[in-house]
């Protein structure tokens, strides 16, 4: 380089050399300099010459070097020596695309993301074509080897790692969250699935998610849940499984959330002493099913009602029988009900019919079973149409069961009263009133015989 110069100098100095041809070997002179190769090194840690390494061959592209080797030094094992070869330009370039490279490595960082071996063929693509175009589309380099040095695939698990500067890494963690597909997992009270199962159909058409609930055929066969290790000790039956993107998921777990809570706002709970629940659920029953309210459990036996005392027997009975006991069992537990509306706005009404008939129930207490002589009077305790049992229960506020001119009821002489010690005294006097105010007939006679039948027989 210094023989040149010289050169150069003594063609300037010499006389009897003319200006033209001075200018024209000057010339050839520059671009002898230009064509002649140099060579200089410099020193990168570790990382960057495995990084320069993957990406040399487009350095030298973009830059026009020559050469760029590699080799570790002897003095430092956390550096390495980087041997440039080119023309002054070149070897410029290639020095500050060097040091770019240096500064992006010193600033990358490495994140793990959750990949399902199912999955990885949507990402990837064939021969790298879909990985190389997202790298692409967020920033990252243009050389194949460059963006499979970004990945970093662990063939035994599902997550991957990637190295990358953070805008890149947030930009291709955003990209792979958008196209991947893997299983999830929600825990929802699998007493509300049968309630959920209709909109979990329009929600899965909306957000591109399947949703499957236990029982499903294909449950089992989505596997295990990439988030299983939150679902540990939870309820297998309660685990509803969501397979899509995690946008997609994220949106159908937020909106089949949202229908459960309004489902709960349409639900409330309530306690009934167990003594009395039979008799409220008849009491309240069809008043709430013409208002679209449900109760569950549904109670579908017979409520408890007691049996006749020994001595209140209709056979063989010479005077009348005044027998009383107990009305309800002797329960101290309570049932919870769970009612259920079409239109939350019917929940208070529902409660209020609740506590009005545990009211009503409170005040009866007692059975008194009246077990007379005979069935004659039976028709003037009850009265045309009814009319004169209907006022004794309107006047004394107790309940009066007459025995019926079915035939099943023929041989049945003894009338109940349901109601307080009270009640039932007072509805038993008024009937013993109606009962003495008339004679006994004659057993056989026409006038012993049932009013309808005699009337009958009469005819």
């Amino acid at each position: 380089m210094l023989g040149l110069q010289r050169r150069i100098s003594a063609i300037k100095c010499a006389p009897s050399v003319s200006r033209p041809l001075t200018s024209l070997i000057l010339l050839q002179i520059r671009i002898i300099e230009k064509q002649q190769l140099f060579c200089s090194e410099l020193q990168v840690d570790v990382k960057t010459a495995s990084r320069l390494a993957t990406c040399k061959d487009e350095v030298r592209g973009i830059t026009g070097a020559q050469r760029i080797d590699i080799s570790p030094t002897s003095t430092n094992s956390n550096r390495q020596s980087v041997c440039l070869s080119g023309t002054k330009e070149a070897l410029s370039a290639a020095t500050d695309k060097i040091r770019q490279i240096e500064r992006a490595v010193l600033t990358e960082k490495e994140v793990s993301i959750v990949i399902p071996s199912q999955s990885r063929s949507i990402i990837i693509g064939p021969q790298w074509q879909t990985w190389s175009e997202i790298v692409l589309r967020c920033g990252g380099p243009s050389d194949l080897q460059a963006q499979k040095n970004i990945i970093e695939i662990d063939p035994s698990c599902d997550v991957v790692r990637l190295r990358g500067t953070p805008s890149i890494l947030d930009k291709l963690t955003a990209e792979i969250k958008a196209r991947t597909k893997t299983v999830y997992a929600v825990r929802i009270s699998n007493r509300w699935h049968r309630k959920l199962f209709p909109y979990a159909k329009d929600i899965a058409h909306s957000t591109e998610t399947t949703i499957l609930f236990p029982g499903h055929d294909a449950y089992h066969s989505l596997g295990e849940p990439a988030n299983v290790a939150k679902m540990q000790g939870e309820v297998k039956s309660d685990i509803v499984k969501f397979y899509g993107t995690i946008s997609g998921y994220e949106a159908a777990r937020r909106s089949l959330e949202s229908h459960l809570r309004d489902l709960k706002g349409k639900e409330r709970t309530i306690s009934v002493p167990s003594r009395y629940e039979h008799a409220v659920y008849e009491c309240v029953f069809a008043k709430l099913s013409a208002r679209g309210v449900t109760i569950s459990p549904i109670l579908n036996s017979q409520g408890y009602f007691p049996d006749r005392p020994m001595g209140a027997t209709s056979d063989g009975i010479e005077e009348v029988q005044w027998n009383v006991v107990d009305r309800w069992r002797n329960l101290d537990s309570n049932s919870t009900w769970t009612l259920a509306a079409r239109d939350k706005q019917d929940l208070p009404r529902a409660v209020e019919w609740i506590n009005e008939s545990l009211q009503q129930l409170w005040e009866v207490q007692r059975v008194g079973f009246l077990t007379l002589l005979d069935r004659s009077k039976f028709s003037l305790i009850v009265g045309p149409g009814g009319q004169t049992v209907t006022r004794i229960q309107q006047e004394t506020g107790a309940i009066v069961r007459v025995p019926s001119n079915r035939p099943c009821d023929a041989q049945d002489r003894t009338i109940t009263i349901i109601g307080s010690d009270k009640t039932i005294e007072e509805a038993r006097q008024r009937i013993m009133r109606i009962v003495d105010s008339t004679p006994r007939r004659r057993k056989g006679s026409i006038a012993s015989i049932d009013p309808v039948r005699a009337a009958a027989m009469s005819a």
